[in-house]
Formats: C-alpha cells, structure tokens, sequence
C-alpha cells in the first residue's frame, strides 16, 4: 500500500501494543533490521515495530501494492523473466524494485524467485528458485503480502495429517527469517493481507470436516497470534471449495469474500475479531478460486465468475451494495482463478481467457461504477496460460503468469511472464 502520513502515525502507535510481547521466542537477526523488545533497545531515529527496530523514513516509505496509480489504458511490453519456472500455484509482490514469486510444487516445497526490475528490459532474477519452508507434504496455494520491510506468506499444508494453515516471513532480500507458524491446525484454501501494524488472514473449511465455515485471525508482524481463538466469520453450508479473499480499509476493519455455492458473501470483521456484516452480494458463482476483494479508497469491489464471465460490483464501506452487479468479459471454458486491484482512478482485472489465442491474459480497466473502460489481451508466445497474479507499485505495475508451451520448440520449459502496466 501506499506509506502516508497517517499509515506512519497508525504504525508507530502499533508499537506500543506489540513491544511487550518479545519475549516469548529468541531474538533473531532480520536482514538489515534488529530485534527489539522495548522502543529502548532501538537506536536513535527507529521504532519497534513488529519487533523490529525500523527506520520509518526508509523502511517505510517503500510502496507494495497497486494503489493510487493511474495508468494507461494499455499494457507494456511481455517480459521474459525465468524458464523452467510453473506458476500454476503461486503468488507475486512488488516491493520498490524487488519482484518475488513464490511458486508451490505439490509434495515437494515452496520455492521463491525474486527479481530486480528496475530494470524492466533486463530483469535479474536473484534467487533462482530457492526454497523458502521447511520440510513439507503437499503445500499449496502460497499467498503474499508486502510488509514495506519484507513480506508475510500463508499457504496450507498436509504435513500434520488434514490439510491445515501455515505463516511465515521473509526479508526484502527474499530470506525466510521465522520458523514455519502454525496459524491453524484445520484449515484451507487460505489468503493474507498486510494491515499496516500485523496481518489478516482468512481461511476456509468445507461442510463435513474438522471445524467447517469461513475463518478469520491476526497475526503480528513475527507470526505470533494476536486473536485467543480464531473467528468464525460465517456458517458453511453448501460444499466445495469457498477460496475466501480477504482486504483492509488501511485502519481497522477487513473485508473477506468467498463463494457459498452459487452465492457470492461478503463479510466486515474489525480488528477484535467482530463481524459487523455478513450478507449475499451477489449470485450465480460458477468454478472455484474465483472471488477477488479489493479496497478501493472509499468502499470495496468485489470480483467473481458467474456463467457467462468474471462479474464485478462495488460495495459502500458498510458492505451494501453501491452499484448493481456488471459484467466485464465474457466467454466460456474453465478459469480458475481471476485477479482484481485497485489503481486510484480505477480497478484492473487480469484472468486467463481460453476464449482467445491460446497462452492469452486478458486485462480490463474497470470504473467505479463496474463500467468497462478499456480490455486488451496479452500473449506470452505460448498455449496455455496460468491464472494470473498481479504486483505493483506507483510506477510499475503488472501480472505475471506462465505458458507451458512455445510455438517450435518440442520439449520446452515453462516460462514466467510480467507485463507492465505502469510506466
């Protein structure tokens, strides 16, 4: 997100909720950063936030998120970033000129990429495909968020038997920095955003398992729960796969969207664990992994695909509903995942479109009102294409995503992609 003024004040506020609970674990080195315990054991000029002594006139005014850019109507040039890399299972973050992608490989580990691209013609990638967690068994759906002085990662993982929520924390540099924390002993399909002083993190289980409706806890900026017990934001009822997304206004309520069979839910829970709001937004859901929740400055879009394509609204602050719901694309076919972000004037909406030449993302801006303001396809050169994941920043923005096949070649490598929209 964008650093302002008051993110900096909400910030060094947070310290003095969070320097006393240091001692429960061992100090650890954090990059460039050093544990802290009290805003005594800090040097001049920095403050102890999230248990790291942080220079607020460097660390953070690092921007992390698409916002507050406008940008043009169509994208940049399609960039080679790595071969041998397949993003069907993965995440990307931007943070200043730092790109990482974290990729899982079912039964095996999660790896990270990052690249520099300030750049952008030439981005060098300086990972390489690092492992980034323990030993695991089958993790999947890695998701980050931006920190400004690094990122925090959830993913899920079978390793205990059930499929169950993990956190962890890596540097700018792409260092993990803590040991795997269980965040939740049953749970999937989970998703994580960064709040200015901790994390949201919102996870699901289906009707018929351990623990089943939709669920919501913090987590401080070390991994440490900030909640007794986790929030049962709503009920399950139908099964399948729900893939809650979840967002912050950048002060004290979370916003958190899922799919209830062919409804679309919308749910506002505050910093204690409250649900203030929890009501249908809209219908006629198909897939899964398909609902996208965004903040937007002053309310919240909210993203699905319904039967004939991926369909939007724009919700009040409250969750009612500012306009009726619209489409903005339309084809058939199975898309698994869509991506949506907020850019100050306006949202951008990014999926897989099997509907075009094959190995196409499409990318529509959208207005406030879920009117389409303009729609173009960007093609990797390949034949298939994965779901999409945005990153950004106020210059650079994009979404990176992997084809499995380039015209001519007869054993190729699968490749990841980036594509500017902010220049």
């Amino acid at each position: 997100m964008r650093t302002t003024a008051p993110f900096l004040l909400g910030a060094i506020a947070a310290v003095f909720s969070l320097a006393a609970c240091g001692k429960k674990y061992d100090p650890e080195p954090i990059g460039p950063y050093s544990f802290c315990v009290t805003l005594s054991d800090c040097d001049a000029g920095s403050v102890c936030l999230q248990n790291l002594c942080v220079d607020p006139t460097t660390a953070l005014t690092e921007t992390c998120l698409i916002t507050g850019a406008s940008c043009p109507d169509l994208p940049g040039p399609t960039i080679d970033l790595a071969s041998g890399v397949d993003l069907q299972e993965g995440d990307a973050a931007l943070q200043g000129n730092h790109l990482l992608v974290v990729r899982a490989i079912l039964g095996v580990d999660l790896y990270a990429h990052l690249f520099d691209v300030s750049a952008p013609i030439a981005p060098t990638d300086t990972l390489g495909g690092v492992s980034i967690v323990g030993v695991r068994a089958e993790p999947d759906r890695p998701r980050v968020s931006c920190t400004g002085f690094g990122f925090g990662m959830v993913w899920t993982d079978s390793i205990l038997g059930d499929r169950s929520v993990w956190f962890g924390r890596l540097t700018s540099e792409g260092v993990p920095v803590t040991s795997d924390v269980l965040v939740a002993r049953h749970g999937q399909e989970a998703d994580v955003v960064w709040a200015g002083g901790d994390f949201g993190v919102a996870y699901t289980n289906p009707p018929g398992s351990v623990d089943p409706g939709i669920w919501f806890t913090r987590v401080d900026g070390v991994g440490f729960l900030l909640l007794d017990e986790p929030i049962l934001v709503a009920d399950r009822i139908n099964g399948g796969a729900a893939y809650p997304a979840i967002a912050h206004d950048g002060q004290d309520t979370y916003a958190i969207a899922w799919n209830e069979g062919p409804s679309v839910r919308f749910a506002l829970v505050n910093v204690d664990g409250t649900v203030m709001f929890d009501d249908e937004v809209g219908n006629g859901a198909t897939g899964v992994r398909a609902v996208q929740v965004v903040y937007n400055g002053d309310g919240w879009g909210v993203m699905w695909r319904s039967t004939s394509g991926p369909t939007m609204r724009t919700l009040m602050p409250s969750g009612i509903p500012a306009f009726a719901e619209s489409s903005i694309g339309t084809f058939v076919g199975e898309v698994e995942e869509h991506r949506l972000a907020w850019m100050g004037d306006r949202y951008w909406a990014a999926w897989a479109d099997p509907t075009l030449a094959p190995g196409a993302i499409t990318l529509t801006s959208v207005g406030l009102d879920g009117q389409v303001i303009d729609s173009t396809s960007v093609n990797g050169g390949g034949v298939s294409a994965s779901p999409p994941h945005f990153f950004g920043a106020d210059e650079l923005a994009g979404v990176v995503f992997s084809v499995t096949t380039r015209p001519g070649e007869t054993d190729p490598d699968d490749l990841v992609y980036a594509t500017a929209t902010c220049n």
